[in-house]
């Protein structure tokens, strides 16, 4: 389930991964907050940190200003 449409666009689930992370989280607190599986969670955050709109530092990630901008 891709993230990121063929168009640029931002899936609901990214929309809501990116809303949740205003705060920096970790995946077992993202996940309970987003409340998807763990593989579709895991999936987009890869996803949405290889286009730039999330980063990841250790365990926590963190949504960023390009990001926050896209939602």
């Amino acid at each position: 389930m891709a993230c990121i449409n063929p168009d640029g666009s931002m899936s609901p689930t990214a929309t809501n991964i990116i809303k949740s992370l205003e705060q920096p989280l970790d995946l077992k607190a993202l996940g309970q907050t987003v409340k998807v599986p763990q593989f579709v969670l895991k999936s987009g955050l890869r996803e949405l940190v290889e286009h730039g709109y999330v980063t990841q530092d250790g365990e926590i990630f963190s949504a960023t200003d390009k990001g926050r901008k896209k939602r």
